[in-house]
Order: structure tokens, then sequence, then C-alpha cells
């Protein structure tokens, strides 16, 4: 308490960036949240989140905007802070490894949106995966904030290491340095021990940050600040979780006892905290708590964060597996451990949570990784960034055995070169190819349409919270045309049906035709529900076992479906872009 009362603590805040809805457990709207802007602008934090790897994805799934829009439109009410961008060196803010033009557009096209401050990070701590963006950065005279992530299975050798890749940040121009522990299960005086060491490395300011996963960050926050840390990461909890970051009410709460006037002004997170909680009660009619108040010990338990809890059970429940949830939640970090011990961020926690449903599903006693998922595949040929020695001896054999491969078949072999129209590309192209899953879907400002006369009021009471809902209603859609919509349906379907049904009794061998005896039709089977993200094999192509048939898109990740016997694509039954149930019939093969 000493030390906090004779030194400044500042506060850098990422609401903006996460901006949860605590109602809808979704970002909100843009225009939702531009009216709290400027009082953040006035509360004097030391920068402000606006944009990242959580900000991206959400804003475009679920609202359908343009996120680059988004960041411009909240950049217009910040004055007098800095703003800031989270970025993965390849990865920029999605899954798919990004080549140096795109990486180039993306930061230009951030700039121009207002961007101040990036905040860079490899999720291996690689920085031949940083190199393009550094350049870009302090080509575009934006600031560099090196970000270096931290473990609690940190040995003193990667401490050492860590320490040598802080000075690299400083030789490469960084202005400032950022210490993450993006899980929150580093020990506090760990976190004292390394800071304290980066701190003596260094001579540019350093700032720490960590997630609430353990529950412990605002102890690391403090224990970083006596070692002598310039701020540290907060989020309101209006616009976050428990689990996420720690709450500034927490320091401002600290530093009022030591008799010291923080930088961060009370009474205006007061009124942003006001504001958002009376427009959540107004507009959703909601009566609930807008959080829970309380941390899931099952995060600390298991070592994994909310992102991964939350994900691995979803794609249990779609599944059907619920029931092995608990051998699920402990796989996942038996999968971080095979394939080299990552920090559980975006995208390595959606590639660790589908290898981990898919070796809980398909294994057995005698062989294990019988589905290997793309992005692992890519992962073990270095295209995340090359393993280290320890890494590829520790692999599991089946892991070893796909480092022997120079290609395989998908989106991560296909060399993407650079358009002769590549400079100054659109949002839509940039973002398209960030996240190829959202191909096509074009940034809709007029999704919420105008209401009319006919808009009619409902109550709906759900256990015990009540919610008043308006629908719009056309009356002049009179019940003739509905049936006769109806039937039109019907007969679509049965259509379809019927010509289906058609053409799967074609692909079975007839009593009659001899040579058609002797051969075996193989049904390809869906092992899950989700997308058909790619065909590899076509009708009347040769196969051979082991051989992707069919990439299959489940919880964001791609599952590459195998052949197991030697034959000719005879029939397929759905094409790219289909959704698929589990048991679907893929395609038949002809032995």
């Amino acid at each position: 308490m000493e030390f906090i009362k004779n030194n400044f603590l500042r506060l850098t805040d990422v609401s903006l960036s996460l901006c949860i809805n605590p109602y809808s457990g979704k970002p909100f709207k843009t225009e939702d949240i531009l009216g709290v802007v400027s009082f953040f602008d006035e509360a004097g934090f030391d920068s402000l989140e606006i944009g990242g790897p959580e900000t991206f994805y959400p804003v475009i799934e679920y609202l359908g905007e343009n996120p680059f829009e988004r960041i411009e439109r909240i950049n217009k009410h910040i004055k007098k802070t800095p703003s800031m961008m989270k970025i993965s060196g390849i990865h920029l803010t999605g899954k798919t490894r990004c080549p140096d033009y795109i990486i180039e557009e993306f930061i230009k096209k951030s700039c121009d949106s207002g961007i101040d401050i990036f905040k860079l990070y490899d999720p291996l701590n690689l920085f031949s995966n940083m190199d393009c963006a550094i350049n870009q950065i302090k080509k575009s005279s934006a600031e560099l904030r090196g970000c270096l992530l931290i473990q609690h299975e940190f040995l003193e050798k990667d401490v050492k290491e860590f320490l040598g890749k802080a000075l690299d940040f400083q030789k490469n121009g960084a202005s400032s340095l950022l210490i993450e522990d993006p899980e929150g299960f580093v020990h506090p005086d760990r976190v004292f021990e390394i800071v304290k060491r980066v701190k003596k490395k260094v001579k540019i300011p350093v700032h720490f940050s960590a997630k609430n996963n353990g529950g412990t960050a605002a102890i690391s926050c403090l224990n970083a600040f006596e070692a002598g840390a310039s701020s540290v990461e907060t989020s309101l909890s209006s616009f976050s979780l428990p689990m996420d970051y720690p709450f500034p009410e927490f320091f401002l709460s600290l530093l009022e006892r030591t008799g010291k006037k923080p930088h961060v002004k009370t009474e205006i997170l007061i009124d942003i905290k006001r504001t958002m909680d009376k427009f959540i009660h107004e507009k959703h009619r909601y009566s609930g708590d807008l959080l829970p108040c309380f941390s899931d010990p099952e995060l600390n338990f298991y070592k994994i964060t909310k992102s991964v809890k939350n994900n691995l059970e979803n794609e249990l429940k779609e599944l059907g597996f619920e029931d092995k949830r608990k051998e699920a939640l402990s796989l996942v970090n038996c999968i971080k451990k095979d394939l080299g011990s990552f920090p559980f961020v975006f995208p390595f926690d959606l590639m660790a949570v589908t290898q981990a449903v898919n070796n809980l599903v398909f294994d057995n006693d005698l062989e294990s990784y019988k589905i290997v998922s793309d992005q692992v595949k890519a992962h073990c040929l270095d295209l995340n960034g090359r393993l280290s020695e320890t890494a590829v001896r520790n692999l599991p054999k089946p892991l070893k055995k796909i480092r022997s491969i120079k290609k395989f078949d998908c989106i991560f072999s296909e060399e993407k070169k650079m358009p002769g129209n590549g400079i100054n590309l659109s949002s839509q192209k940039l973002v398209e190819f960030i996240f190829p899953d959202i191909k096509n879907k074009k940034f809709d400002q007029d999704k919420y349409p105008e209401k009319t006369s006919n808009l009619k009021k409902f109550n709906v009471f759900i256990n015990k919270n009540f919610y008043e809902v308006e629908v719009d209603i056309d009356d002049d859609l009179s019940n003739p045309l509905i049936q006769k919509k109806e039937a039109e349906v019907s007969k679509i379907q049965t259509e379809s049906f019927d010509e289906t049904e058609k053409e799967i009794k074609k692909t079975e061998p007839e009593k009659n035709d001899k040579t058609l005896e002797s051969q075996e039709l193989y049904n390809v089977l869906a092992p899950m529900p989700g997308t058909v993200f790619s065909l590899v094999k076509h009708e009347n192509e040769d196969v051979k076992p082991g051989e992707t048939l069919i990439v299959m898109e489940a919880m964001k990740m791609e599952n590459p479906i195998l052949s197991q016997k030697n034959g000719v694509v005879k029939k397929i039954f759905f094409k790219k872009g289909d959704t698929v149930s589990k048991n679907d019939l893929l395609m038949t093969i002809e032995c």
C-alpha cells in the first residue's frame, strides 16, 4: 500500500473492445454505445482499446456491421484519449494465416479509422510472425505496443527467452511493452518476478494485463504495479463478465483508501454504468440481474478460460455428448500440451476445443488422433510459426507423421497471392479473407427495417423475467395466400425428397446387373452436425484410404472427413455451404 501511495497507477480500459451486452451475451450495436463513448474519453484512462479479435467476428456475425466503420464511429467521440487495437501478427483478428499484403492493408485501414496504438502479439511469442505488422505499423506512424504472453507453465528457460524478446520489441521501435496473462492462472508472485526482470532489461514503459479466470487478476495487477508497471488493463462491469478483466472500481477504491487522488474520475464511471443499465432495462424490459456476481471455480480447477469452456460445452451439446463433459474438459489441456503448450488465445483456443472433441468422439484405446482438424495439421506443419525442438519431440506419433507430409488438402495449403488490384482493398474484401466462413455475407446497414403502423405489442414471461416484445404484422397477407405458399413449399419439399430417394436408389446395385453384384457401396456419413466447408473429392474421382473427401465446419473450425477405403466417388449429396446433421449421408464410394 505504501508503494501505491507514493506512485501513480494508471488504468487502460478495454470495455469498448469487449462490449458485451450482459442481457444477450452478444456485442452492443454501435448506436447503442455511442452515447457513453465521450464519457470514457473524459474519465482519464491511459488509453482505450476499441477493437481486436474479440470484436471483429461477433460484430460481423451477430450485428451485420462493418467493424472498420464501427471503430471509425467510436473514434469520432474520442478526442483526448489514445485509441488502441489488439491484433495477432499473422492472424490479425481471425483464425486464417494472412499474407503480407492483407496485413499491410488491414493496418492501413485501421489507421484510417483512427487507431493510435496497435497492441501486437503472437500466441507463440514468435517474432517471425510479427515482422510484417511491425514494419507496417511504423510506416503508418502509429504507436507500437509490443505484447508478450505468459503462462502458468513458464519455466526459468522460458523466462530467459521471454526477456530476450522484450529487448527485441524495444530494438524494433516499440514505444511500450505489455506483459499479458491471457488465461489468468500465473501466480501473482510470479507476475511480480517477471515484470521486475523485464523492467531491468528495457527502457520503455511496461504495462500489464490479466484475465480473471483464476480470480486473481486484480492481485496480479497490483503486484505488477509494485514491480514497476506503468498501467494495468481493466473493463467496466457493464461491458464484461467477472472472468474477463478486473473492474476499475477495485483500483479506484484502493487508491481512495491511500488518500491519493486517482487519474480516473469515479463519478464519470458511475454515469456510464447508470446510463448503460438504464438502457438495458428500458430497451429490453429486462428485470433480472445483468451479471453473475461470482467467478467459476471450474476454470481454475481445469486451468481453462471461460471461452474454452463455453465453446466446449456448446460443441458437446450439438453432438449429444453432454454426459462426457468432464472427460472433455480434462482433454483440452492434454491437447494443449501435445501441441506445444500455447496459451488459450484466439484462434488457438478453438483449435484445442475442436481437437479435444474429435479425440473424445472418435479415438479408442488402440488409436489416438483418428480425425485431425485442418488447424492442427497446419500447426504441426509450422504454418502458425516454427515449433520448437522440444514441442516437435513431444508430439504424439500420429501428429509426427503429419510433419512428413509436404502438402495437404485444405484452405491453408492454397497460396494466396496479391491480386492485381491489391492496393486499397475494401473493408468487405479484407474481412472476407480474414474470416472465410462469412464470405458473401454483406454488411447489412438496413438489417433493422422501419416500424410500420401494424406494430403489435405482446407480453412474454420467461421464468421470473418479464419482456415486452413488439411484432410487425402484415395485415395485407390473406389466409388463402398463406395456404398457397404452404402448399408450394410442401410440394417442393416432397419433390426434393423423391428426387433424393431416386438418386440414392440409383447408387444401389441392381440384382440383374452382374457387374455391380461384385461391387460394394461405401456410405460416408457425417460424424457431427455442421456445414460443408469444401468438397475435396468430386464425383468419378478415385480415392484412397486416408485421403480427405470433405471438409466440414463445426464451431468455426474445419474438420476433414477421411476415406476409409479405396474406390471411386459415385454420388455426392451435399454441396459447399449446405448444413448437415449427424449421420447424414454425405457421399457414396464404389469400392
